[in-house]
């Protein structure tokens, strides 16, 4: 739900705020589930904090890869709208951000629904 929540809340900050056309939203939609979806598994890939345990080389990896990839994508308008730099450093921000949110959150929610 979380995800949801960032990758939905991004849209209107493009739109609103940014004023993106709808090539470029398409592409800040993009950058959000990637980045959403990557900084959530580190968020959620254990019951305790994150920091418990390091994640894989192969997790570490990927995350630095999917990173480059679509970033260098985004900015370079390859396969898609390209968006600024600093757009992108943006997403990528706010991505770290929320999951410190649902970092916080997610202890007392694994308690209350059993999983602690």
């Amino acid at each position: 739900m979380g995800l949801l929540a960032f990758c939905t809340a991004t849209l209107p900050v493009g739109a609103m705020w940014l004023h993106l056309p709808l090539p470029a939203l398409r592409s800040l939609a993009f950058l959000a589930v990637v980045f959403g979806s990557q900084t959530s598994i580190y968020a959620i890939r254990e019951r305790g904090r994150f920091w418990h345990s390091v994640p894989s080389l192969w997790v570490m990896g990927s995350t630095i890869a999917a990173i480059l990839i679509v970033s260098g994508m985004a900015t370079t308008g390859l396969a898609m709208a390209s968006l600024p730099i600093l757009t992108v450093f943006a997403v990528l921000g706010a991505a770290i951000a929320f999951a410190a949110i649902v970092e916080v959150a997610k202890i007392p929610i694994f308690h209350a629904v059993g999983m602690s």
